[in-house]
């Protein structure tokens, strides 16, 4: 979050008094996470991350607790899998609980590109998750 206001504060001149402020911090931060995530793509990954609030040494969390986190750290994995427009569509709408019009708003696409993006992810997500079912 401090990258977006550092950036914000850097380019505060490009801003328009005529438009909502948290839009365009938002697609502020929206760059950033995709500058991130396309470094991340270039180095690769050694090691998966262990989830945050997953607490290796506790063995007082029950079963069904491990099994959730490991559930939910592999629907992750398949969000974080899908191509940058799918994803970002998926954590605005699903996730982020923005309406179509905003999601589509903070994209800067039309709603009719945001709702087939968001199809073809849910697509994807799904299909993705079968075939991790069958495989294990």
């Amino acid at each position: 979050m401090h990258l977006t206001i550092e950036r914000a504060l850097e380019r505060r001149t490009q801003w328009q008094p005529d438009t909502r402020l948290d839009l365009w911090m938002f697609r502020i931060m929206k760059n950033l996470w995709i500058d991130e995530m396309r470094a991340r793509t270039r180095w690769g990954k050694l090691v998966e991350r262990i989830p945050d609030g997953v607490d290796i040494g506790d063995h007082g969390a029950g079963a069904d607790d491990l099994l959730d986190t490991v559930e939910l750290s592999r629907v992750k994995t398949l969000v974080d899998g899908l191509p940058d427009d799918q994803r970002l569509a998926i954590k605005l709408i699903l996730l982020g609980k923005y309406s179509y019009a905003e999601a589509a708003a903070l994209l800067e696409i039309p709603e009719g590109t945001l709702t087939s993006r968001l199809a073809r992810g849910r697509a994807a997500l799904l299909q993705r998750y079968k075939v991790k079912e069958t495989r294990h």
